[in-house]
């Protein structure tokens, strides 16, 4: 069977729906099979990140952000270039992490606030990071009435920030439904082009080859001498080409 030229309106059409489902799956089957919290590469963002701020009633104060990044195993250099594609993940501490030699665990029996909160925001998406989930944790086993209490609150808060759970895959595992609105919108053009421009070169060479053979542009038809095509009607007949 001839295919037949599909419009560039229909053809674009159907890049841009491509290119958003393209963009949306990868980030989905990223966190659902692959998750960063393995991986070596480290970066403090406490100057440059704004953490989020949904917690901020309810947590204590933020002091610091670092980022776990895939790097290699020997160097721990980063394996990406400091590009931001793939996937990575963003720690947020509120108060006095485990690293912080201040850090006591938190008592629910002596104060009903937690002396950290930790925010672990986890970012997939290729080329760029797109859509995010957030893991919360106080540090305190969740055992506690008083320390599940909170973290019920702290999910409450995060709302589509927690994404949606995916524990048939793996226990705890989520995937993002938060989006990262510059990297999903750069990520939707870049596949949208990706798919769009193969098929429209391919179009032009089999349009280009059937001229050069006297065939129909449309239905690949041998046209000969007639000025419409018996085939499917096509009046655009170029003979000069032949």
């Amino acid at each position: 069977m001839v295919s037949r030229p599909i419009s560039l309106k229909r053809r674009l059409i159907r890049s841009i729906c491509v290119g958003l489902g393209i963009s949306i799956l990868i980030p989905e089957l990223l966190a659902a099979f692959v998750l960063p919290n393995s991986w070596g590469g480290y970066l403090d963002l406490s100057a440059t990140t704004r953490a989020p701020q949904y917690l901020n009633d309810i947590a204590p104060a933020f002091t610091r952000a670092y980022q776990i990044f895939p790097a290699s195993p020997s160097s721990g250099e980063p394996l990406m270039g400091g590009v931001n594609l793939g996937m990575d993940m963003v720690n947020y501490d509120y108060g006095a992490g485990y690293l912080d030699p201040n850090f006591v665990p938190w008592d629910p029996s002596v104060s009903s606030t937690p002396s950290f909160v930790n925010l672990s925001r986890f970012r997939f998406g290729y080329p760029w990071r797109s859509l995010t989930w957030d893991d919360l944790s106080t540090g305190t086993s969740v055992n506690i009435p008083a320390v599940m209490d909170y973290h019920m609150k702290m999910y409450d808060r995060a709302g589509i920030d927690r994404g949606i759970g995916v524990s048939f895959i793996s226990p705890g595992r989520r995937l993002p439904i938060a989006p990262i609105w510059g990297g999903l919108l750069l990520n939707f053009v870049f596949w949208s082009i990706v798919w769009f421009v193969p098929g429209v070169l391919r179009q032009s060479i089999r349009i280009h080859n059937r001229k050069r053979k006297g065939l129909c542009t449309i239905c690949g038809y041998a046209v000969q001498d007639f000025e419409v095509c018996p085939e499917c009607g096509n009046t655009r007949i170029n003979h000069a080409a032949r």
